[in-house]
């Protein structure tokens, strides 16, 4: 900045904007002004993006689904193991303290004890079509836990657990879950693809359905027996019924274990994710 006014000739106040004797406005020079020095800012390489959690969600998935088949199948782990029959073969009560077949020996006269009754609750027998005395035996052990269980006239029965929870299985052998908050899910072991506002989104898929499992939120499905090269010629007729936003395709094999995952949405924000690993396959669809 020069030390005297321009204008007037006068001497310049370095604080001031303008000059004290004639008012004029203090002009800065150019080649005083403060150059502003570029910011230096460093570039690095994008990162590629890691498929290493979206493999862990598959696998998340694959086995919330199978340990929730599990959970449903064994009854909430209220009886032991065994087969799942009703009526005769394994499950006709025998007396207590009795001897093998062809060897010696005299029954004792204590009570006749319950029959097998593993694998039942949750199980894909229909308990409606249990005999009489089956069926007052599965009554009397679930109240030796403090449940209950009731048979209806309708052909459906309801198990209530210690905690709250309620399992009902319906006429066709499928089965319903509340829990003590109100939260229901409903169970399917086999047979035909199942119709609900998930399925409607969906082309009905050619294979043999395992489980399949929906809540108010989401539906899940295991299938039996679908190859890899299955499951995606599935996925292109998923994309034909507008499953193709924010796709994702996982390919490839980890520690000897193929591994194969579609992940997508529709346009009503419907998340979809198809998957296959260690030869089970499935879907889990859930709403937005």
């Amino acid at each position: 900045m020069s030390n005297f006014c321009k204008n007037c000739g006068a001497k310049l106040d370095g604080a001031k904007k303008f000059c004290t004797g004639c008012g004029q406005a203090v002009q800065v020079d150019a080649l005083q002004q403060p150059v502003q020095q570029p910011v230096y800012q460093p570039q690095f390489p994008a990162k590629k993006k890691s498929k290493a959690p979206l493999i862990i969600v598959i696998v998340v998935v694959l086995i919330a689904a199978i340990a929730t088949a599990a959970f449903f199948t064994n009854g909430f782990g209220l009886f032991g193991g065994g087969n799942n029959t009703t009526s005769g073969g394994n499950n006709t009560p025998s007396d207590s303290g009795s001897t093998p077949s062809g060897n010696s020996g005299t029954p004792s006269s204590s009570s006749p004890a319950a029959p097998d009754l593993s694998g039942l609750i949750g199980g894909s027998v229909i308990l409606s079509n249990a005999d009489p005395a089956t069926q007052q035996a599965l009554i009397d052990e679930a109240r030796k836990d403090g449940g209950d269980i009731e048979f209806r006239a309708d052909g459906s029965v309801v198990y209530t657990d210690p905690d709250g929870s309620v399992l009902i299985q319906k006429p066709d052998g499928t089965w319903k879950y509340q829990d003590a908050d109100g939260g229901s899910a409903s169970v399917q072991y086999g047979g035909d693809w199942p119709e609900n506002e998930f399925t409607k989104l969906l082309p009905k898929p050619d294979f043999t359905l395992t489980t399949a499992i929906a809540s108010e939120s989401e539906f899940t499905v295991v299938f039996q027996g679908a190859t890899l090269e299955q499951i995606k010629a599935y996925v292109e007729k998923v994309k034909s019924a507008g499953f193709t936003m924010d796709a994702e395709v996982t390919d490839e094999d980890v520690m000897g274990m193929a591994i194969y995952s579609y992940d997508a949405q529709n346009a009503a924000g419907y998340k979809l994710n198809i998957f296959s690993a260690a030869g089970t396959s499935g879907l889990n669809i859930e709403k937005p």
